[in-house]
């Protein structure tokens, strides 16, 4: 008896917490438990209980939806009452769950996981998905971490956004998201993708080129506002615009022709927020 009450003392200490209703069997009127949602009184709701669950009763369904004429919502799950996320003092390997995604003209949905240490970064871990899958796939993402600290917070969010390129988020696409968990187990050798900590712009590929090359360019965790990739002439006109819009966490890249264009010097700057840079590349026909 002394030895299974100590490893129920063990299990439910606060290093070894888990997310909060993080199997969505628990919901209120305004949606799941422990979990924030653009949920509103006599509106649609955007994130409602599904009984496809994983494991269990039930689990969340977030669906683009149409609030009022002109009006389209995407949904968003975010751990903590007010968003806040909880109180979580461990330094997990990985984050894992199970999700189904029915997306709409290329929409995609976002799984992130924030560790902080009085409001400041400490791990991260992040992916974007963008194929539909009719059933319940893993999810299994690991953590980066930014320094040795250990974390008194974790904020989980989920979310809809719209297509890589083009228009925004479309009604009718939804998710469905299931037993989160954080998780100490190894990750899968196929899963170990390394999030950016920083902005960075490569040098093109090839260069000189004639008339297509290929450029890379990172984006680093919690990035607010639009990513944007021009290109320039050396009178400084801009004579392409490559990328304008949100960009997920990770490695990007983007091709350009210039097939329309004459020989000559060109520049290329990406910008988000106060980080700008440039690079040269050069057009020979």
């Amino acid at each position: 008896m002394k030895i299974v009450i100590l490893l129920l003392v063990i299990a439910t200490s606060p290093g070894f917490s888990q997310i909060p209703n993080g199997d969505f069997e628990n919901w209120a009127t305004d949606g799941p438990v422990s979990w924030a949602s653009p949920n509103a009184p006599d509106l649609p709701q955007l994130v409602t209980k599904s009984t496809t669950a994983s494991s269990g009763s039930f689990a969340a369904k977030g669906e683009v939806v149409q609030w009022s004429p002109g009006l389209v919502v995407a949904p968003f799950l975010q751990t903590g009452d007010d968003a806040s996320g909880f109180p979580y003092t461990h330094r997990p390997v990985k984050f894992t769950g199970s999700y189904i995604f029915s997306p709409v003209d290329g929409d995609r949905f976002t799984v992130s996981v924030l560790l902080l240490k009085n409001g400041e970064a400490v791990g991260i871990a992040a992916r974007t998905y963008s194929n539909a899958s009719p059933n319940y796939a893993p999810i299994e993402i690991p953590f980066s971490y930014l320094n040795d600290d250990t974390p008194d917070t974790c904020v989980v969010t989920i979310a809809l956004i719209g297509p890589a390129t083009g228009a925004d988020y479309h009604l009718g696409s939804y998710y469905i998201v299931d037993d989160l968990k954080l998780s100490d187990a190894p990750v899968s050798v196929e899963e170990e993708v390394a999030v950016p900590s920083a902005f960075s712009l490569k040098q093109n590929f090839p260069n000189p080129f004639n008339p297509e090359t290929v450029i890379r360019y990172s984006v680093p965790f919690g990035v607010a506002g639009n990513v944007t990739l021009t290109v320039y002439n050396s009178l400084g006109q801009a004579v392409a615009t490559l990328v304008d819009g949100q960009k997920e966490a990770g490695e990007h890249q983007v091709s350009f022709n210039a097939a329309d264009l004459p020989s000559g010097t060109y520049i290329y700057r990406i910008s988000s927020g106060n980080f700008t840079e440039t690079r040269k590349m050069i057009l020979i026909k």
